[in-house]
């Protein structure tokens, strides 16, 4: 099946495929995730293995990259990024963009 994005409404992070995700929605889903593995073990080391869409929402939650470049940022292959959570998040997309 073929998709044109330009087609479908909303901004380019809030767009999403039939039955799929947008940036936003994905966002929130990681933030839920990533806030309560903080409740949990909030002075803890966790090792956390993600694909590159979820790992750019946690880089951008967590200030090393930014939100503008969830879409565009390159994540090379089998990245290891040591990252520190002092605080629960709440810098997901729909914040910025809702």
């Amino acid at each position: 099946m073929s998709l044109n994005w330009q087609l479908l409404e909303g901004t380019a992070l809030t767009k999403k495929a039939p039955g799929g995700e947008s940036w936003t929605d994905l966002s929130e889903r990681v933030l839920e995730f990533l806030n309560e593995i903080y409740d949990q073990r909030p002075d803890e080391d966790v090792l956390v293995v993600a694909h590159g869409g979820p790992m750019r929402v946690i880089r951008a939650a967590l200030g090393v990259s930014t939100l503008e470049s969830l879409i565009t940022e390159q994540i090379p292959n089998c990245a290891v990024w040591d990252l520190e959570m002092t605080e629960p998040v709440n810098r997901g997309v729909g914040n910025y963009y809702g």
